[in-house]
């Protein structure tokens, strides 16, 4: 598991840059973490904060969640219903994004 020093470390280097788009894993459950090895559903909003008050984005920001557990989220239908008002957009077999 990484330390603090270094999260910070890849936060800074996360920071620097900017971006069109983030694609990300979403490998955990809904809510918190029960092993802290995942990035849970928790875990994933508050790096959508981070990129936010980090002003990374060159236009709109755009979130991709990939790897999404399908036995620990909801359906991706209630998953698109949960994100509204976000920039996170679950990822689905087949999917084609313009950048």
């Amino acid at each position: 598991m990484l330390k603090p020093p270094c999260v910070q470390l890849h936060r800074a280097c996360i920071a620097w840059h900017k971006y069109d788009a983030i694609i990300m894993e979403q490998t955990g459950e809904y809510g918190e973490s029960k092993d802290g090895m995942h990035m849970t559903w928790d875990a994933a909003m508050k790096e959508m904060r981070f990129f936010e008050d980090a002003g990374i984005w060159i236009n709109e920001p755009r979130i991709y969640w990939t790897h999404m557990s399908p036995h620990k989220n909801p359906p991706h239908s209630d998953m698109e219903q949960l994100l509204k008002g976000t920039p996170i957009i679950p990822a689905y077999d087949g999917m084609k994004i313009d950048i």
